[in-house]
Parts: C-alpha cells; sequence; structure tokens
C-alpha cells in the first residue's frame, strides 16, 4: 500500500511539474509573438525605433553579405564594414553611428552575400523563418533520439520552442544560434547511434563559432575517441580550405590576425565599447566583479576554468557502458554546459544551445528517479530553464554574473545527477541494493 501511494505521489509530482515547464514555455512563445507583432506593427523602413534595427545584429550579417560580394578580400576590414553600415542606414543617424563588425569565419558570410541582394528586412525575416525551422528540426531529432513516443517527442518540442534564450534572445536579435543547436542534436544522435566519424564531421560544423565548443572539444581529446575526432580534424580542413577559397590565404590570414583582438567589438572599433553584461560566462561575470581590470580578470576565469576542467574531467571521461547508455546522457549535458560556462565569447543568445542539456537532463530526471528528489532536482532544472525570462528584472550590471550563476547551478546539478547514478550502477553491478540519496 506504501508503495502505490509512493508511485501515485511521484506521478502526481512528474505531471505537476510538467504542467509548470509547458507553462512558461507557452508563455514565452506568446510573449515573443506579441513583441514581435508590436513592434514590426511600428516599423518605419529598416528600424524598429530610432536606435534598434531591424533583426537587432542581422545588419552585422548582411553588410558582410554585401561586402564579400563587392569585394571578399576587405571583408574585415572593419572601417569598410562601418562604411556599408554607415551607406545602408544613411536615414538612421544613430543606428549608423554604431558600428557593429562582423568578425565570424569567412564561410559564415557565404549564405548572406545571397540574402544580401533582397531587401533588408525581407532577408532578416527569411533568416528567422529558416532559423526557427532548423532549430525545431533539431529539438524533433533530439527528442526522437530520446524516446519513441510520439506524446513525449511533441511535449519536449513544446518545451524547446519555448526556451527564451532561443526566442527572445537569439532569433529576434537576428543571430544564428539555430545553428549551434543544430550541431550538437545531430552530433548526439549520431553518437548514440554508433556513427563516430560521422558525427566528428557533423561537429566540425561548430567552425561558424569556435570559441563556444572549444572546452567540449578539449573533453572529446581527453576520451580520446580517436575515430570521432579524424572526422572533426577532416572536417575542419575541408572547411578551412573552403574558407580560404572564399577569401584568399592573405583573407584568412587577416582574418585569423583579428580575432585575438576581437572582444565584444571593443577592440577593432573605437565606435564600439565592451559591455560586461553581453558576456553570460564565467568571464563576464568575473569582469563585472573587477571592473576596468579585464586583464586581471581574465587571469583569474582562466585558472577557476582549469580547476573546473581538472574537476569534471574524470567524470567526463569515465565509460559507463558507452554513448548508447543514459549516464551518456548526462556526461553530453555536462559537456555542454561547462563549454558555453567557460567559453571567452558566450553572449547571452548563446544561450539557446542550453535547451539541449536541459532536455538531456529533464528527459533523465522523468525516466530515472522514481523518489521525492525530483522534485528537488527538477526545481533546480525549473530555476535554470526559466532564469532568463527574468533576468532583465535585474540591474543591467548584475546579468551577466546571474547568467554564470545559472550555468554554474546547472552543471552542478548535472555533476550529481552523474554522480549518482555512477554510484547507483556500481551498486547493482555489484548486487549491492544503493542507498536512497
Amino acid at each position: 500500500m506504501i508503495g502505490v501511494r509512493y508511485a501515485y505521489g511521484t506521478s502526481f509530482y512528474r505531471r505537476l511539474i510538467l504542467a509548470v515547464f509547458l507553462g512558461f514555455a507557452f508563455s514565452t512563445i506568446l510573449i515573443a509573438g506579441k513583441y514581435w507583432i508590436d513592434n514590426f506593427s511600428q516599423q518605419t523602413g529598416l528600424a524598429l525605433s530610432d536606435e534598434m534595427p531591424v533583426g537587432g545584429d542581422f545588419l552585422a550579417f548582411y553588410n558582410a553579405g554585401r561586402l564579400l560580394a563587392k569585394d571578399p578580400a576587405r571583408l574585415y576590414d572593419f572601417s569598410v564594414q562601418w562604411d556599408e553600415q554607415r551607406e545602408l542606414f544613411k536615414s538612421y543617424p544613430k543606428i549608423a553611428e554604431s558600428p557593429l563588425p562582423f568578425i565570424y569565419p569567412p564561410l559564415v558570410a557565404v549564405p548572406f552575400s545571397y540574402l544580401s541582394k533582397l531587401e533588408f528586412v525581407q532577408a532578416y525575416k527569411i533568416l528567422a523563418v529558416v532559423g526557427i525551422l532548423i532549430y525545431t528540426i533539431s529539438i524533433w531529432l533530439l527528442s526522437s533520439t530520446l524516446t519513441k513516443s510520439l506524446r513525449e517527442r511533441m511535449l519536449i518540442l513544446i518545451v524547446g520552442l519555448g526556451f527564451s534564450p532561443f526566442l527572445t534572445l537569439s532569433i529576434l536579435s537576428g543571430h544564428l544560434s539555430f545553428i549551434g543547436v543544430f550541431t550538437l542534436s545531430i552530433f548526439f544522435r549520431l553518437r548514440k547511434t554508433g556513427f563516430r566519424f560521422l558525427s566528428g564531421l557533423v561537429l566540425s560544423l561548430s567552425y561558424y563559432k569556435p570559441p563556444l565548443f572549444l572546452v567540449f572539444i578539449l573533453f572529446l581529446v581527453l576520451q580520446r575517441d580517436f575515430r570521432l575526432l579524424s572526422g572533426f580534424v577532416l572536417g575542419g580542413a575541408v572547411l578551412t580550405a573552403l574558407s580560404i577559397g572564399v577569401l584568399g590565404l592573405d583573407g584568412m590570414v587577416t582574418y585569423l590576425e583579428q580575432l585575438p583582438k576581437y572582444r565584444f567589438g571593443s577592440e577593432v572599433n573605437p565606435g564600439i565599447v565592451f559591455i560586461p553584461k553581453q558576456s553570460s560566462g564565467l568571464l563576464g561575470a568575473i569582469s563585472v566583479l573587477l571592473p576596468g581590470q579585464y586583464a586581471f580578470a581574465r587571469g583569474i576565469f582562466f585558472a577557476v576554468g582549469a580547476l573546473i576542467i581538472w574537476f569534471s574531467a574524470p567524470a567526463l571521461k569515465m565509460d559507463l557502458k558507452g554513448p548508447e547508455s543514459d549516464i551518456y546522457n548526462l556526461q553530453f549535458a555536462l559537456q555542454v554546459s561547462l563549454s558555453l560556462l567557460l567559453s571567452l565569447q558566450m553572449v547571452d543568445y548563446d544561450l539557446a544551445y542550453l535547451i539541449v542539456p536541459v532536455i538531456l537532463v529533464g528527459n533523465y530526471l522523468f525516466k530515472s528517479v522514481s523518489n521525492i528528489n525530483l522534485v528537488y532536482y527538477s526545481l533546480v532544472l525549473l530555476m535554470v530553464y526559466s532564469g532568463w525570462s527574468f533576468i532583465y528584472l535585474l540591474p543591467q550590471s548584475y546579468e551577466s554574473a546571474c547568467s554564470a550563476a545559472l550555468l554554474c547551478i546547472f552543471s552542478i546539478l548535472i555533476f550529481a545527477l552523474l554522480n549518482r547514478s555512477r554510484y547507483e550502477l556500481e551498486a547493482c553491478s555489484n548486487d549491492v541494493m544503493p542507498i536512497p540519496l
């Protein structure tokens, strides 16, 4: 009788928590839709207001496309990029005089060289539709890797579509985070199903924004999956060759020379001021706590980052029945989360990537936890999932620190679940009854 009552209670908690998640998801979708309708109803030409172009940062990609079509060799000449922006927004002085440089790899500009042949607003709307479509496909493929139930796939899809950092930060501000979500989702699916070399090839798409994947790839090296890594190296070599084909060797060298100078635009163009809150990782949080001492903040970041990697590496290296096991899902989630936390160039819209580990952890909790800990763990997960919906209620100087804190909390949650799962697996393999935690 107690067992029946206990199971019923757990089932009730699952339904309640799922209802709360779906409530946040639908709310985010409705709010984003209302924002879209309200702002585009006030649109005047290329702008939503005197200081806000349609699509936010989309203008950087659009400008890069125009410049690549005109003169590829000067793609990373930031003064020329600014000239393009001034020309495009000459009727909007405040936007024209707020330079937004393009520092993405050369191949990223190629599709925009075609989009830039369209009218600016039309091009942005196409990008938004394509982004939502690719993101939706990614979440659906991720869900189909986790469950065969159509109902569960639909629930996961709704939760994914209602993730605030994607709809309100990435799509509405004209960014490309859907590429990262697609890369992680396909990589996860291929590795789970044993296509290790092909998964490495897919991971080479991380070329589009290397800083976000640097720590992720470092952990792959520590895991010594050489077939996967060979696919990654081959894909990277092909993409590098294509980049040289687009820019020429001199242009590629220029791009590589600009990368170390770039810090959210502050060092490539005197018209741009570094705003710590734009960085949502650990480096941004430390920079907020040490204003005006970026070199010192960066030193502390590298020291703390090295400790986190050293502490986490054993958990990410342990082989617990391989990628086909559910515990691998937690390892993957931790690897993605730490990659974001420790990225040198992680901006708020890049938090859209976090939907992949959120779904993996949520799926694990709802299927693997059968006691009251489900509530405790789910509350932490809910705090992380919904955290960026409320972060703008804080003073701007604290947004970066809050984002980093949420990422840290989420990583600790995954690490705790991973170690609990390892203990239970070892206990079962030794025919020992695990002690409830």
